[in-house]
């Protein structure tokens, strides 16, 4: 079973959408649009183009769930690669992807105490150990977005991992339709509860809790072994301009699910979906422009975000006390945050008045 490269290219796009979204972020937390000039038609035309920038610039989050999938793809490959060699040993499968992802994540964390280019908004303090190990989502509140927003995403991971053995199973043993439709409902049944039962922070929907991004992921494995059963037929799917048509006409509708509680549960796993059948088509007409740069580790994209906690991928409550009692929901990056999401980030309040002030709203 041969290595994509193309999936290395996705990945690739995945970490630049990803670096941009957060540099994005970053400057609106303090520049603002130029007023709108419709003053005459090409200032007019300057316009509508730079309102359009920022509503697609404001999707890039979207390109996390694409890398989720792209992860339960690699992997769910790999794994089905050292089974057809022989018998995999757990406990030394567990050993290899451990030692491969814990030291670049441990040299990340030292770069952010040495390097003088990272601005520290946030004590070193002893929430670092629980951040070294991994376990952000311990007190999700306090650590989840602790130091550097981004490194949430390796906290989520290892938890795949820990489970990824009964999902091996589980897919190998059911096939991968009857597979996803049961971890599609394990994940909805989650959030559901997280969301709407019993109402938590959105930490943990983002991926505190793995299983609530379950769904993508999954979807990942399922494409591995998809693949595998008729490569020609994915691909063709994914790269011959096929799947990027779907997700063009149905990505607009995936948006509204950001618009009420109950398909909000949805959300993530629509857009992602979504997202990476577009991705496919733009890596067959772009494949030139990469070369294989891109690590197997999932956690890379993640590992160069903005260091500021409250300036997460996905906008979260600042306030930083533990209980609530309202399940603290994450925006769509636009400033429409749900109205059960309680008090919010300033940058949204100024994104919000922002936005509020055109007159041209797009892809609402």
């Amino acid at each position: 079973m041969k290595r994509l490269i193309w999936i290395d290219i996705s990945k690739g796009l995945a970490i630049l959408v990803v670096a941009y979204f957060h540099f994005f972020r970053t400057y609106f937390q303090y520049g603002v649009l130029l007023p709108p000039d419709w003053s005459n038609l090409a200032a007019s035309a300057l316009t509508i183009l730079r309102l359009v920038w920022f509503k697609v610039s404001g999707l890039g989050f979207h390109a996390v769930g694409v890398f989720i999938i792209l992860s339960g793809w690699t992997l769910m490959q790999s794994t089905m690669r050292r089974v057809e060699s022989g018998p995999l040993a757990w406990g030394a499968w567990y050993r290899a992807r451990f030692l491969r992802l814990y030291p670049m994540y441990w040299v990340a964390h030292l770069v952010y105490l040495v390097s003088p280019f990272v601005a520290r908004l946030e004590p070193v303090d002893d929430r670092i150990v629980l951040s070294l190990l991994g376990l952000r989502f311990i007190d999700i509140q306090m650590n989840f977005m602790y130091l550097n927003a981004a490194w949430w995403y390796f906290s989520m991971l290892i938890q795949f991992y820990l489970i990824f053995p009964l999902l091996f199973w589980t897919a190998r043993r059911l096939g991968p339709w009857m597979f996803l439709i049961i971890a599609c409902a394990a994940g909805f049944f989650a959030r559901y509860i997280l969301l709407v039962l019993w109402p938590q922070n959105g930490l943990w929907v983002l991926g505190g809790f793995a299983v609530c991004r379950l769904p993508e992921f999954a979807l990942g494995m399922s494409f591995a072994m998809w693949h595998r059963q008729s490569a020609a037929r994915v691909e063709w799917f994914l790269l011959r301009g096929a799947g990027f048509v779907v997700g063009l006409i149905l990505y607009p509708a995936a948006l509204q699910l950001y618009h009420g509680l109950y398909d909000y549960i949805f959300v993530d796993f629509a857009t992602s979906h979504l997202t990476i059948q577009q991705s496919g088509e733009t890596v067959r007409t772009g494949r030139t422009l990469f070369v294989w740069f891109v690590s197997d580790s999932p956690t890379l994209c993640h590992l160069a975000g903005t260091s500021h906690s409250r300036g997460a991928d996905l906008v979260v409550s600042s306030d930083r006390s533990c209980n609530t009692g309202y399940p603290k929901r994450v925006g769509n990056a636009f400033g429409k945050i749900d109205q059960r999401a309680g008090e919010q980030i300033p940058l949204v309040e100024k994104t919000s008045a922002r936005l509020a002030s055109h007159p041209l709203l797009l892809f609402q």
